[in-house]
C-alpha cells in the first residue's frame, strides 16, 4: 500500500507590522494551499514544522526571530486545530 501524502509547502506572505493582520495572512495562505493539495490530515498524524526565514541583513537585528516562529505556530495550530 502506498504511503500518504503529508507534506505541505507554504510560501508565507512578508511580515507586516500589524501582527494579526500578518496572521490572518498566514493563515489564508495555509487554507488556499491545503484546498489544492490531496494532503489530508487525521487527528492522530503527529505534525512536524520546518521554517525557512530570507531574511536582509538588517532584518537580522530588527526582527525578533523567536517571536515571529510563534506566530507562524499559532496560525498553523488554528489551522489544524
Amino acid at each position: 500500500m502506498r504511503k500518504r501524502a503529508l507534506k505541505l509547502y507554504v510560501r508565507i506572505p512578508n511580515f507586516e507590522s500589524d501582527v494579526l493582520a500578518w496572521r490572518k495572512k498566514i493563515y489564508d495562505a495555509i487554507v488556499k494551499v491545503q484546498q489544492r493539495s490531496p494532503v489530508k490530515y487525521d487527528q492522530n498524524d503527529k505534525l512536524e514544522v520546518e521554517i525557512c526565514l530570507y531574511l536582509v541583513p538588517y532584518k537580522l537585528t530588527t526582527l525578533d526571530l523567536d517571536n515571529r516562529a510563534k506566530d507562524h505556530f499559532r496560525c498553523a495550530s488554528r489551522f489544524y486545530a
